[in-house]
C-alpha cells in the first residue's frame, strides 16, 4: 500500500511540474502605449510573446530579433511608426515573426525599407507600407506577405531579392516607381 501512495506521489509532483512548465512557457501580452518604446518591449520580451501597441505614432526604427508577434491594436487608426534617420523603419531578423496591422513610413535613405525580412517563416499582414524608398524588401525564404498596401515607394513596392517559397498574396501595391 505505501508503495502505490509513493507512486502517486511521485505521479502528482510530475504531472505538477508539467503543468507548471507548460504555464511558463505561454505567451505574454506586452502592450505599449503612446510615449513608450517599441524597441524597448522588443528587448526585454522572449520568443513567442506578443507586443500590442496603442494608437499613435512612435518615431523609431525597430529590429525585431526573437521570434515575436509585434501588432498594431485594432481600433480606428493603425499605430504609425516612422523610420528615424535614414534606416529601415521595421527590420525582420528572427524566423517566425508576425507583423500585422500597422502603418510603417518614413524609410527614405537610399534602398531603405518599410519592412525588410531576412529571415524565413514569416508572416507580414495587414499593414499600409507608404512613402518608403521601398514598401516591402524580402531576402529569405518561406514567408506570406498577404492583404498590405505598399505605395509610394521610389525604388519599388515590393521587391523580392535573392528568395525563395514565397508567398504574397491579397497585397494592393499601387504608385510605386513614379
Amino acid at each position: 500500500m505505501i508503495h502505490i501512495r509513493c507512486k502517486m506521489n511521485v505521479i502528482s509532483a510530475l504531472m505538477m511540474a508539467i503543468f507548471l512548465l507548460a504555464m511558463a512557457a505561454q505567451a505574454s501580452t506586452i502592450s505599449i502605449c503612446y510615449g513608450q518604446s517599441i524597441q524597448q518591449a522588443i528587448d526585454a520580451a522572449v520568443s513567442g510573446d506578443i507586443i500590442e501597441i496603442g494608437p499613435g505614432t512612435y518615431n523609431e526604427s525597430i529590429n525585431i530579433t526573437k521570434s515575436l508577434t509585434v501588432r498594431g491594436v485594432a481600433g480606428i487608426d493603425r499605430p504609425s511608426v516612422i523610420a528615424r534617420g535614414g534606416s529601415n523603419v521595421v527590420s525582420i531578423l528572427a524566423d517566425r515573426c508576425r507583423l500585422e496591422g500597422l502603418n510603417l513610413t518614413g524609410a527614405v535613405g537610399w534602398s531603405m525599407a518599410g519592412v525588410v525580412v531576412l529571415s524565413r517563416d514569416n508572416i507580414i499582414a495587414n499593414n499600409s507600407v507608404p512613402g518608403n524608398a521601398i514598401g516591402i524588401l524580402v531576402s529569405s525564404a518561406n514567408n506570406t506577405i498577404d492583404s498590405n498596401e505598399v505605395g509610394g515607394g521610389y525604388l519599388g513596392g515590393l521587391v523580392i531579392f535573392s528568395a525563395s517559397n514565397n508567398s504574397v498574396s491579397n497585397n494592393r501595391i499601387f504608385s510605386n516607381n513614379n
